[in-house]
């Protein structure tokens, strides 16, 4: 039921029906539904029928993070990176993009690259 519901709710924000869509996203990501606080956090970082609120996406991504969601890793990898939502800190960014590579993430591989070229040496403990 639930995965249905998400489903449905996908749909509703491909066909540009977020308001729709949001009624059915954030009930199911305040039960914990993994799925839903990824998209969740996805809309609040992208303004998508709510205002933009870097603060709110992370708190959404960090949920789907810790249950274990690759892009959510990446994601509050790249808002920790980046200073989004939260005060920029490498090493929580790593700690996140490595989550991410682990399970396949080609960017957060690719930003876990990034952060341990030699310019970037500081950044990444070997």
């Amino acid at each position: 039921m639930k995965n249905t519901q998400l489903k449905k709710g996908i749909i509703l924000i491909k066909v540009m029906k977020e308001k729709e869509a949001l009624k059915i996203i954030l009930p199911l990501a305040e039960k914990n539904h993994i799925k839903a606080q990824y998209f969740l956090g996805f809309m609040y970082y992208e303004g998508i029928e709510v205002a933009p609120n870097d603060k709110k996406a992370v708190k959404w991504f960090t949920k789907a993070a810790e249950q274990g969601h690759a892009e959510a890793q990446f994601k509050l990898g790249h808002m920790y990176d980046f200073g989004y939502g939260v005060k920029t800190d490498d090493t929580e960014a790593i700690k996140w993009y490595i989550k991410a590579a682990e399970q396949g993430h080609a960017t957060a591989q690719n930003n876990l690259g990034y952060m341990g070229s030699p310019q970037n040496s500081d950044k990444i403990a070997r």
